[in-house]
């Protein structure tokens, strides 16, 4: 279930700003350099842990991985380096969340509804070169990145007041060090502006991390946040700019 959180919105204010910023830097770099700046919009393929439906659990009451799931995501991909390079620098910002119910039926004691928060953030660093053929630009990169997971845990009793009441709510996060490699193409559409599709891939092995819980007891005896890839598989589509105009 998709839904619309605050820290989405801050990731895409913070994300336009970062262009706006970097379009500025741009205008004022020297003829001798290139660059392009791409702002990002896509979904990205988690592994299964990330998956907030309702799934089944285990003789320890923990729940078991589902399918692989895809969460919304936005971010900006940068590129900047003098000309007679064979590579320009890199640095990309991807941010992916998505939240899901679950509404636990009455003939448990008591009933209750389990929301689940998650995001995925990647900061990435690296190389990239384009090469500039007739009508289009494809592109290629790689290099390291640091992400980061977030996960939230709300326990409502649904049949408290008129919109529920929370009773329990713990979070946790984990973060961890990777790699990413990618590239896409896109087309000019004037001496600036392009647009074009992208996919990346990245990997991070996040370590278990314990729940801090805020208050309340939570169910089925969920304590620690397991063990986590924070990479994933994003499809993209890019739009965005390239310095020096041609």
């Amino acid at each position: 279930m998709f839904g619309v959180r605050s820290s989405v919105v801050r990731s895409a204010f913070l994300t336009l700003a970062l262009t706006g910023l970097v379009g500025v830097a741009s205008a004022f770099a020297a003829d001798s350099h290139i660059g392009s700046v791409n702002f990002i919009l896509g979904y990205k393929n988690l592994s299964g842990d990330w998956n907030l439906n309702p799934r089944e659990t285990d003789a320890n009451g923990q729940p078991l991985p589902g399918d692989r799931t895809f969460y919304p995501s936005l971010g900006l991909e940068t590129t900047w380096g003098p000309s007679n390079w064979p590579v320009q620098l890199a640095f990309d910002v991807l941010n992916s969340a998505d939240d899901g119910i679950t509404h636990v039926p009455a003939f448990t004691t008591p009933a209750f509804d389990l929301r689940l928060r998650a995001q995925s953030l990647e900061l990435g660093f690296g190389v990239r070169r384009a090469f500039n053929l007739p009508g289009i630009t494809p592109y290629l990169g790689a290099g390291g990145l640091w992400s980061q997971g977030k996960f939230e845990i709300e326990v409502s009793d649904p049949n408290a007041g008129q919109f529920g009441e929370q009773t329990a709510h713990a979070h946790a996060r984990s973060s961890a060090f990777g790699f990413w490699v990618g590239g896409g193409a896109y087309r000019r559409l004037g001496p600036r502006f392009q647009m074009g599709v992208a996919y990346r891939l990245s990997k991070a092995t996040l370590p278990t991390e314990p729940f801090h819980v805020d208050g309340g007891t939570l169910p089925f005896g969920i304590t620690t946040l397991p063990e986590l890839d924070g990479g994933g598989r994003t499809i993209q589509l890019i739009v965005g700019w390239s310095f020096p105009s041609r």
